[in-house]
């Protein structure tokens, strides 16, 4: 069973987080058979990437330099996907 963990900062009231985990949920349940997944969440800042096969890197400003050092370990081991994520630079937004 694939263990995969979304990174994002749903639960925090914030419309856009929530909504992306929310598709994201969804869209694990129509695509993927249930029996081959395990799917938990959590905010960045307090993840354990060991056990997991699959980093979701999840909607919301996520790509910036708080969160490049935990990116480049996960990509020695595991797998990196990105969902509704946006690119910040300085105060412009990279769509």
């Amino acid at each position: 069973m694939k263990r995969i963990l979304y990174l994002g900062w749903q639960g925090y009231k914030n419309l856009g987080d929530d909504l992306c985990w929310d598709l994201f949920k969804e869209h694990c349940d129509k695509y993927l058979d249930a029996s081959t997944y395990s799917l938990q969440s959590s905010q960045p800042t307090k993840a354990d990437i060991t056990p997991y096969d699959t980093i979701i890197l999840g909607g919301g400003s996520l790509l910036s330099s708080d969160f490049i050092e935990l990116l480049y370990s996960a990509m020695k081991q595991k797998n990196i996907l990105l969902f509704g994520v946006v690119v910040t630079i300085g105060k412009q937004n990279l769509y």
